[in-house]
């Protein structure tokens, strides 16, 4: 046994406060701990526990912001146990989906192309196989020219393998994103959404697409809801937030938003700042970010419109941030 979970429970009147810790018991620690607090008389016992049951899921053993998925990325290892491949491409996965870094993907790459072999119908895997090699081309981790009908047909072949594996459903929600069909997107959004085991990690993470596709005011409180439960959310669930205040002209507020973003060796941090301050006139300030994302991106001005174009569905927005990365200095050919 690696990680032990203990919990305790107090009333107070028609008050009940239940709190959980999780503990690693290889490194001797405490790594989670959620206190919740529920009122009895306005809410059913059943209803309490099975919220504070999804709760403490969640927080502890959820793998996409869970702290078990965060210890055990952490400390990620090639594994010597054949048995044990698919988890390791698991964590691998989702280290770079937490990291987005050129390092982190070619690590999960590499996991999953060695476990596909020996487990080609896998649907995780072809699930996970298939985001990758669609961001391989939408985020310039690769030169492959752009796979996005193989990916979607890997996506839909994992699906009838396993039609209720929710995490195929949100790699095939990023894909019909890169792929502008919005009708498919939101039909996909709407399944997991409404799949009552869903967790709130997935139900957030398609909310990103959702957000991307136009639907901003729907799917950036989607997020914030799970934002405002974990610390533990990817990077990327920032970026519509700012996406938001820039196509509405609200330079100010999208710079402040900019200006909070978590770090992450992901290139689309300085680009967005790049076309906020070239917005304001910060030229100065503007160019310095031009230059993180030219270390990070040297191809960035010729394969701007790619990068922008497979993640937001308004080409009037693609246009105005290359306006505001033009004002920075990036001159797209």
């Amino acid at each position: 046994v690696r990680f032990a979970l203990e919990g305790s429970r107090r009333c107070m009147g028609d008050r009940i406060r239940a709190t959980a810790r999780l503990h690693d018991l290889v490194l001797d620690r405490q790594v989670w701990s959620g206190r919740y607090d529920r009122d009895l008389s306005t809410a059913s016992l059943l209803d309490i526990q099975e919220d504070i049951a999804r709760n403490v899921v969640a927080g502890a053993a959820d793998m996409f912001t869970g702290a078990i998925g965060v210890s055990l990325r952490s400390e990620l290892t090639p594994v010597a146990d054949g048995r044990l491949e698919i988890y390791e491409a698991l964590l691998r996965f989702h280290h770079y989906l937490h990291t987005t870094s050129d390092e982190a993907y070619s690590a999960a790459r590499e996991a999953l192309e060695r476990t596909i072999v020996s487990d080609p119908g896998n649907p995780m895997v072809l699930s996970m196989l298939a985001d990758l090699r669609r961001a391989g081309y939408s985020l310039g981790f690769t030169d492959e020219s752009d796979p996005i009908d193989l990916s979607l047909s890997m996506l839909r072949d994992a699906l009838s393998k396993a039609p209720d594996c929710l995490p195929c459903r949100v790699s095939l929600c990023f894909a019909l994103l890169h792929k502008r069909d919005k009708a498919g997107l939101l039909e996909q959004v709407e399944i997991v959404l409404h799949d009552e085991g869903s967790p709130a990690s997935y139900r957030s993470d398609v909310a990103v697409p959702l957000a991307l596709s136009g639907e901003w005011k729907r799917g950036c409180r989607l997020i914030e809801e799970q934002m405002g439960d974990t610390r533990l959310y990817p990077h990327y669930f920032q970026y519509p937030f700012f996406l938001r205040a820039y196509r509405a002209g609200d330079y100010h507020e999208a710079s402040r938003i900019a200006d909070a973003f978590r770090p992450a060796p992901f290139f689309w941090q300085p680009l967005l700042r790049a076309a906020v301050l070239g917005k304001l006139s910060r030229f100065s300030a503007a160019q310095e970010e031009v230059q993180r994302l030219l270390s990070l991106r040297p191809n960035a001005a010729s394969c701007l419109r790619r990068y922008l174009g497979c993640y937001l569905m308004e080409d009037d927005l693609v246009d105005d941030l290359v306006d505001g990365l033009t004002k920075a200095g990036l001159t797209p050919p």
